[in-house]
């Protein structure tokens, strides 16, 4: 997510979704999407990263990724 004016963007949001798995003939879909997110929230605070997740009524995981500073 980005702000046109300036070109810079302080959050980056990573969407695990249950449609896409689904589509790619995984199994049981939101049990895969439950397992993932957390692997991918985990890996961006064990880099320092700043991280804000949720959960969609399907089972449909977010992880927000917030960045220190504006980047391009």
């Amino acid at each position: 997510m980005f702000d046109q004016r300036t070109g810079t963007g302080r959050l980056l949001v990573l969407d695990h979704d249950v449609g896409q798995a689904r589509a790619l003939g995984v199994a049981d879909p939101v049990a895969r999407v439950a397992t993932e997110a957390p692997v991918v929230a985990a890996l961006v605070e064990w880099r320092g990263g700043r991280v804000i997740t949720d959960v969609c009524p399907n089972g449909g995981r977010h992880v927000h990724v917030l960045f220190a500073r504006p980047i391009p």
